[in-house]
């Protein structure tokens, strides 16, 4: 389903920085393993330098489209409890609303 970034990726580093994520979090999800050492270090190598991006994020989407997917990845972030990524996108959607309307 997030395999391949949208075309709006080209435009809007926030779209492909959220599918850099997600894609991440697959790969981890698929090999991830019971050994807490293996997964700490799966971690480390597949979502968490991602994850620091979402996580530190500090400019509007710029477009409708990066927008919609902050918002989305925001819910999706809270309903996981991970809520260090929830602010820094909906942050990033608000201020590019607050510019688009």
């Amino acid at each position: 389903m997030f395999c391949r970034p949208p075309a709006a990726a080209k435009i809007d580093p926030l779209i492909k920085a959220i599918g850099d994520f997600r894609r991440a979090m697959a790969v981890f999800k698929r090999e991830e393993s019971a050994e807490d050492d293996e997964t700490d270090a799966l971690a480390a190598a597949t979502y968490r330098p991602a994850r620091l991006v979402i996580q530190g994020w500090a400019r509007p989407a710029v477009s409708h489209a990066g927008a919609l997917e902050a918002l989305r990845l925001a819910r999706e972030a809270e309903r996981d409890g991970d809520y260090r990524i929830v602010a820094p996108m909906l942050k990033a959607a608000f201020d590019y609303l607050e510019t688009a309307l």
